[in-house]
């Protein structure tokens, strides 16, 4: 780019007069790149960028903690969204793909899907 962050006019490199200045964004590019590589390979092998997770009001504070504790030990780069929902309305949001994932507690009335519900997911 035409400015040296660095001078070697003596023993150790010294930050030069737009070191301050530019410093900072250096870091935070050669950071980025360090972020990039880990989640470029997860997408390469078929993990989610961002997942919507959908919990019934009624779950368990302590059940949805530890739904999230383990989610993100397994997958601590994928951007997780949180969202509630009261009764039925939990399992029309994973109907309608407004949620990828859930936490539920009691099935609804209806059938979620055609062929039966889901019992568990990988």
């Amino acid at each position: 780019m035409g400015t040296e962050l660095f001078g070697r006019s003596s023993y150790r490199p010294a930050l030069t007069a737009a070191g301050p200045v530019l410093l900072p964004q250096a870091q935070r590019i050669v950071s980025g790149v360090q972020d990039y590589r880990p989640q470029a390979h997860d997408l390469l092998a078929g993990v989610e960028a961002r997942l919507t997770l959908v919990a019934d009001v009624t779950a368990p504070a302590d059940l949805v903690t530890a739904t999230l504790k383990a989610f993100y030990a397994e997958f601590p780069r994928v951007e997780l969204v949180l969202l509630t929902r009261v009764l039925d309305n939990t399992f029309l949001a994973l109907q309608d793909g407004t949620a990828d994932l859930g936490v539920v507690i009691a099935p609804p009335a209806y059938r979620l899907l055609e062929g039966g519900g889901v019992s568990h997911l990988r």
